[in-house]
């Protein structure tokens, strides 16, 4: 399915160039990617129809230069405080995951709710586990996503 499956954090100012190495190398395996610009400087947006996991080997593969981190996204929830608080509550309710470690990046609104977010992931959190647990603003929305830690 078509959709955001990535934030990818690249070199400031060299967004542009980014977006054009990513689409490139993602281009033969997907035709109609689409790598866009977030309104935060060095923040890109893939739109794909690969998995994420995929992305992430065609990307390591390719070496891109600009490239700094990519993130993973599993759902977007609106940047309202009451909104975004039972989205997460309801998104890790729903997958029963019980995260290790917590990634929030702290931009925008996030800001203003970061004691909330982090009282309320509190409930879901177990010292052993592998998920990390992404958290990003992305334009007017908050994006989360749940990888495993590599050991």
């Amino acid at each position: 399915m078509y959709s955001l499956k990535a934030i990818i954090t690249v070199d400031y100012g060299k967004e542009l160039r980014a977006s054009l190495e990513i689409g490139d190398t993602l281009y033969p395996y997907d035709n109609l990617v689409k790598v866009g610009c977030s309104s935060y400087g060095g923040v890109l947006l893939l739109y794909t129809s690969l998995t994420y996991e995929d992305v992430v080997n065609l990307l390591r593969k390719s070496k891109l230069v600009y490239v700094k981190s990519i993130t993973k996204v599993d759902i977007c929830c609106p940047d309202d405080k009451e909104l975004l608080m039972r989205c997460i509550s309801e998104y890790l309710s729903s997958i029963n995951a019980k995260v290790g470690k917590i990634k929030i990046y702290e931009r925008g609104n996030l800001k203003k709710y970061l004691r909330d977010i982090n009282n309320l992931i509190k409930s879901f959190y177990e010292r052993n586990s592998r998920l990390r647990l992404y958290i990003a603003p992305v334009d007017y929305k908050v994006c989360i996503g749940l990888t495993i830690d590599e050991v």
